[in-house]
């Protein structure tokens, strides 16, 4: 989202309290760089209404953060260790830790 004056700003700020939002800010307000905003996507569309009738100017950078960390993660086949081929020691396995839980 790009603020552009003072009272857009401020605009932005308030957003941060709204608790009928799920909004979560990556960046604070700013005039000097875009306002970085994640929006759960039930909120998605109240998001942009609100952004537009404010005249506020955005873009989407990221449609889906949820897709784009699970294609991060490393697949669950080099996660899993085994026991050495001697068969040797016991056989182990690890359950892959979310590091962030996204809607």
């Amino acid at each position: 989202v790009y603020a552009s004056t003072k009272s857009e700003m401020d605009f932005l700020a308030s957003l941060q309290t709204d608790e009928t939002l799920e909004l979560d800010f990556w960046t604070e307000p700013s005039r000097k760089r875009s306002t970085d905003i994640m929006v759960s996507p039930a909120d998605f569309v109240k998001l942009q209404n609100i952004l537009e009738s404010a005249g506020l100017d955005y873009e989407v950078a990221i449609s889906n953060v949820q897709k784009l960390i699970d294609d991060e993660q490393p697949s669950l086949s080099s996660i899993v260790k085994r026991a050495p081929p001697s068969g040797k020691g016991p056989k182990t396995t690890t359950t892959p830790t979310p590091v962030l839980c996204v809607d």
